[in-house]
This record gives structure tokens, sequence and C-alpha cells, in this order.
């Protein structure tokens, strides 16, 4: 299983990032995301709003992972379930792939909210869990090159930090 974390601090306020979040897909500078379609809306009390959108994405696995029928699709969908509550200024979003559930599990959690240095600015924090399943022995090789991956990524990111300064 291989989970991640990232944190950012926009320098813009949290009305216009998270505004721009919600309405930056399908655009010309993310090519593999051809569309989004906001499935369900409803206002709550207090300025609370409930979204769910379905995005569309080209399939960019593999042809190892396209081997498989249900994963030899031509797009990928899925799920975002966006809170947004305007009075406190937060929003939660939970994401998911749909169909195909019984080989992966992929899941990912977000939040903006005023960052505590500059109420002005926007702390986005993401969260994220991918399992293989139902691959067998080859589950274990994938998780193992997420691994490896994760350790170049963080050795590169370290370098590149100490070039930069």
């Amino acid at each position: 299983m291989g989970k991640f974390t990232f944190q950012h601090t926009y320098q813009f306020p949290w009305e216009l990032v998270t505004h721009t979040h919600l309405t930056k897909y399908p655009t010309e500078k993310e090519k593999n995301i051809v569309g989004a379609e906001v499935v369900e809306s409803k206002k709550g009390p207090g300025n609370q709003i409930y979204l769910k959108v379905i995005v569309t994405c080209l399939n960019v696995l593999p042809s190892v992972f396209r081997k498989l029928k249900v994963l030899d699709v031509p797009n990928i969908l899925y799920e975002e379930e966006c809170w947004i509550d305007t009075n406190r200024r937060i929003a939660q979003l939970k994401s998911k792939p749909l169909g195909y559930q019984n080989y992966a599990v992929m899941t990912e959690s977000s939040t903006f909210s005023p960052a505590s240095e500059n109420p002005n600015w926007t702390l986005f924090t993401q969260e994220g869990v991918i399992e293989m399943i139902g691959f067998g022995r080859m589950s274990w090789l994938i998780e193992r090159n997420v691994t490896i991956m994760e350790e170049l990524m963080k050795e590169r990111l370290a370098a590149f930090k100490l070039l930069a300064q």
C-alpha cells in the first residue's frame, strides 16, 4: 500500500483558490482531463455547499495494466465529492476512481483552509492511499515499484532543493 501526503500554501485568498479548483477542468493546460460534470449540487444551512463531480480522464495506464479488460478502456472516471463551508472558509474534498475497485483502491482527500501564517493565503493539504488488490504476486511488485519511486523522488527533491539555494 502506498500513502502520500502533500501540503502547499497558495499566496491567494481561500475564495479564489477554492473557486479555481472547482472550475479548473477541462483546460488546455491539462490534456489528460477531458471533462468535469457536476452531477449533484445541494445548499445547506449557513452557506454550506455540497457538490458531486464526475471527472473524465484519458486512460494513461501502462499497457501491462491494460491487459486486464476492465482497465483497457479509453477513459477513467473519478468521483469527487466536495463539502464547502463559506462561513468557516473550509473546503473538504474526497475523490476516488470509478469502475475498477476490485483491482485498486485509490482514495484522495484534500482540504483548502486559510493559512495560519496569513489568513489571506490558503493552505492546501492532500492525502492519498493507493493499494493494488486482486493482482496476486504482481500486487507486491507494483507496490514495491511505488516505494522505489517515492524514495527516488524524495532523494531528487532534496538534491533539487540544494541546487536551488
